[in-house]
């Protein structure tokens, strides 16, 4: 079945989520690490709403993000994030 869209209109299948994390993924692998993060925190945000906080697909967005931000020089919130995982 194809992704569904939320009342906002975003889609949020499980589909499109990890779409979202590939991309963001693979962002934070050029060094584009502004989007990146947005995109990850796009995808997070969403793998909360559909799967749940703790969730192992949830888990490991939130894991890309915190090596994300790490990546980009941002380690206090990196490491907040690294904890939570």
């Amino acid at each position: 079945a194809p992704d569904s869209a939320d009342a906002t209109g975003l889609l949020t299948g499980p589909d499109t989520i990890a779409a979202l994390a590939t991309l963001g993924s693979a962002l934070d692998d050029l060094g584009e690490y502004a989007e990146s993060e947005r995109i990850l925190r796009d995808a997070l945000e969403r793998g909360e709403r559909v799967w749940g906080r703790d969730n192992q697909q949830t888990l490991s967005i939130e894991n890309n993000l915190a090596l994300c931000l790490s990546n980009a020089g941002k380690g206090d919130d990196a490491v907040v994030l690294f904890r939570e995982v």
